[in-house]
C-alpha cells in the first residue's frame, strides 16, 4: 500500500472510530460530550457531512434550534442529494414556525426520494399549521400510502375532518388509529 492511501486508511479508521463513539454518547444522552467530540470532528473532517447531522441532533435535544437549522444546512450544503438532511432541515424550522421554508424543504426531500412516509406526515403538518388543509389532506393520504398503520396521521386526518365538518370521516380514522394502537390515544 502506498502512503497516500495509508494515510486515507488510518484517517478513515479514526473517523469511523470518532463516529461510533460520538452515536455512542449522543444515544446515552451525554450530549455535552457529543458535542465536543462533534466539534472536534468538524475541525478535522469539515466536509463530513454525517458529523454536521448528529451535531443537528445534539443541537435539537439541548433546545438550540437555531444551531441545529444551522448545522442542518450545512449537512445538506455537503450533500444536497440527501433527502434526511432535507426533511431535518424541514423540521427544525417547523419548530420554529417557519412553515413556507419547512414546506421547501420537505417538497425538495420528497423529489429526492418519494418513498418516505415522514416526508409526507411532516409536509402534511406544515400545511395544516398554515391552513391547507386540502393540501395537508393529500399528504397526509400519501403517507398511509406508504405505511398504512400510520397512527399519527390517522389522528392528523381525523383533526382535519372534524376542522371541516366531515364528522363522519373524522371518526373513521379516529377509529383505524385506535385499532392500530388502542393505547396511543
Amino acid at each position: 500500500m502506498n502512503k497516500d492511501k495509508k494515510k486515507y486508511k488510518e484517517n478513515s479508521d479514526k473517523f469511523n472510530l470518532q463516529i461510533k463513539n460520538l452515536l455512542n454518547y449522543y444515544q446515552d444522552n451525554k450530549f455535552d460530550i457529543a458535542e465536543k467530540l462533534a466539534l472536534q470532528m468538524i475541525k478535522k473532517f469539515p466536509e463530513q457531512q454525517l458529523t454536521w447531522k448528529i451535531l443537528s441532533m445534539v443541537f435539537l435535544h439541548t433546545d438550540r434550534v437555531d444551531k441545529a437549522i444551522n448545522a442542518n444546512k450545512k449537512a445538506v450544503e455537503l450533500n444536497p442529494k440527501d433527502f434526511e438532511a432535507h426533511n431535518n432541515l424541514g423540521m427544525n424550522l417547523q419548530q420554529t414556525g417557519k412553515f413556507d421554508d419547512a414546506i421547501k424543504c420537505y417538497k425538495h426531500a420528497i423529489k429526492l426520494n418519494s418513498k418516505i412516509p415522514l416526508i409526507y406526515y411532516n409536509l402534511g403538518n406544515s400545511l395544516k399549521e398554515i391552513d391547507k388543509l386540502s393540501q395537508a389532506e393529500l399528504n397526509y393520504k400519501q403517507a398511509l400510502s406508504l405505511k398504512s398503520d400510520y397512527v399519527e396521521v390517522y389522528l392528523n386526518l381525523g383533526n382535519i375532518y372534524r376542522k371541516l365538518g366531515r364528522l363522519n370521516e373524522a371518526e373513521n380514522n379516529y377509529k383505524a388509529a385506535i385499532s392500530f394502537n388502542p393505547n396511543f390515544v
